[in-house]
């Protein structure tokens, strides 16, 4: 047998494995049986709508899967077009819900801040469920890619369940970068970014990293003679970009009233929740931004759209 062929084999044994050293005698139904005694209908009834290989392939196939579930309550709670083109876009249905369905065991005991892990969705490494792990100051919150995770470890014969209180239907196949260039609400940023020099990428040093993207509003509220600052003075420009980024990714879910974040600027923000997020930059008082658009999952963090920009002074 090549080395290749064995490497494979040890490895297929081993998760094997484990996936029977956890499940023991009693998991003697399938992920989506599991997901249907936890009341998750709409979930499964979205199985049902897969193509027949994939479904009948969750229903019987050995696995291990992991499956994001999320409740009936998070499907309830989506906006109006998500569940639109849930039902009527088979396509993105079909994105979604493979999404939600990872490959391997992953137990509570495998969440690790910033672990990206790979689901049938993926098409390459970067297109991963992000599992983020928050300390609160009374609360430890586990996350998906910014889906807060409600229940853990319901264990099936061919894998895990996990109860999500929210849709990841933001699904993370573009960069930053990327989404910034082709969204039309970031046109005066992508336009701000090009006078930097830089990219978004660069301009954070690298991922992964939380953008509170100032949209077209945010920048058409700068005040007059700002522009024309950025313009002669691209240090003075990057310096403000940066002070919209924070390292590490931080989705709503992770964020509380009172937080301090640090900028890539290495200036702090103070997080206030008051039925929405605000940010203020604490050393420059009376200096907020509030998030309009929340949890875009990008293949390299999260973006935040906010409503104004954050100026700060340039040395």
């Amino acid at each position: 047998m090549a080395p290749a062929s064995r490497v494979h084999v040890i490895l297929v044994v081993l998760v094997c494995s484990r996936l029977s050293s956890v499940m023991g005698t009693n998991a003697t139904e399938s992920v989506v049986d599991v997901a249907a005694n936890l009341n998750a209908s709409i979930f499964v009834d979205f199985v049902e709508k897969l193509p027949e290989s994939l479904s009948h392939y969750l229903k019987n196939g050995k696995g291990p899967f992991t499956l994001f579930v999320p409740t009936n309550a998070a499907f309830a709670k989506l906006p109006a077009n998500i569940r639109n083109q849930l039902q009527t876009n088979k396509t993105y249905m079909m994105d979604v819900m493979s999404f939600h369905i990872g490959e391997g065991l992953e137990l509570k005991t495998d969440f690790i801040n910033e672990r990206l892990i790979p689901t049938l969705y993926s098409a390459n490494t970067q297109k991963r469920v992000r599992l983020n792990v928050y300390q609160k100051p009374a609360e430890k919150v586990y996350t998906a890619s910014g889906a807060p995770v409600s229940r853990f470890d319901e264990l099936a014969s061919n894998g895990v369940v996990h109860l999500l209180d929210q849709v990841m239907y933001h699904l993370p196949s573009q960069s930053a970068d990327d989404v910034i260039v082709i969204a039309p609400e970031y046109l005066q940023l992508d336009y701000l970014i090009e006078m930097s020099g830089l990219n978004a990428t660069t301009i954070a040093g690298g991922g992964p990293f939380t953008f509170f993207a100032p949209t077209n509003e945010a920048i058409y509220s700068l005040p007059p003679g700002a522009m024309y600052e950025f313009e002669v003075n691209h240090m003075a420009l990057i310096a403000v970009l940066q002070h919209h980024i924070v390292k590490g990714t931080y989705y709503a879910a992770g964020l509380y009233n009172g937080q301090i974040l640090q900028s890539y600027l290495g200036q702090d923000l103070k997080v206030i929740l008051n039925g929405t997020v605000v940010l203020e930059s604490v050393d420059s008082p009376n200096t907020v931004t509030q998030v309009t658009s929340a949890d875009v999952s990008v293949t390299d963090g999260v973006m935040h759209g906010v409503n104004r920009m954050m100026l700060v002074r340039y040395n």
